[in-house]
């Protein structure tokens, strides 16, 4: 599993075990969040990343360069969108 954080943003204590957990419930390439406005589902699949650097991706599907050259929101299938960080 592979994550991606950026400067100047605070994360939760337990922002990649909640993203991590995702994995052992889905078949998901990668999980994910929803976008901080909050006007998407949560728990279901999605072909949507909101924000990269709020999202865990599965290595074998995801290499590192790709991961630091991909945009910050993309279309990518096979996510899984979990609640929004408490």
């Amino acid at each position: 599993m592979l994550a991606i954080w950026t400067d100047g943003r605070i994360y939760e204590p337990d922002a990649l075990t909640d993203l991590a957990d995702g994995f052992k419930y889905t078949a998901g390439r990668y999980i994910t969040r929803p976008s901080r406005a909050g006007t998407e589902r949560e728990h279901c699949y999605t072909d949507r990343i909101a924000d990269k650097y709020d999202t865990l991706f599965w290595r074998a599907d995801f290499p590192p360069e790709e991961l630091y050259r991909m945009a910050e929101r993309i279309s990518a299938p096979g996510g899984y969108r979990i609640t929004t960080a408490d």
